[in-house]
């Protein structure tokens, strides 16, 4: 991030993680795009060393989901985090549900914060 972009208003954190369909249990329905499930399972990664909790942890972020009837440990994982946060266990997290929200916390993200700087930067947008 440049002076320019700061002073344009553009924001320096990171951009946080999202997904864009659900991932899960295939005979729930989750449509498992490659990008959201290696999202997911980087969070739970994460979640599970935060916490202390092997359960949480996938072992391994490569983007795939096992089909039924395999077994997935990605799969697992998710029902252990929502069985975990006494959310529904349905194995399935869905993009804005509790449960996605619930893992990006327990992943260590926050949500976005307003700017202190907003009336700065219209100030300035303003000369």
């Amino acid at each position: 991030l440049d002076l320019d972009d700061y002073f344009r208003g553009a924001d320096p954190r990171p951009a946080r993680p999202g997904i864009t369909a659900s991932v899960g249990r295939w005979e729930k329905g989750a449509v498992n795009r490659r990008a959201d499930v290696e999202t997911v399972q980087l969070l739970l990664t994460a979640a599970a060393k935060r916490q202390r909790a092997p359960a949480l942890d996938p072992r391994g972020a490569d983007g795939l989901i096992a089909p039924a009837p395999r077994s997935s440990r990605t799969v697992a994982a998710i029902e252990s985090f929502e069985a975990s946060r006494k959310l529904p266990v349905d194995g399935v997290i869905e993009p804005g549900s509790p449960s996605w929200q619930a893992l990006l916390e327990a992943a260590g993200q926050r949500p976005p914060r307003e700017s202190r700087l907003s009336p700065l930067h219209a100030a300035v947008r303003e000369r």
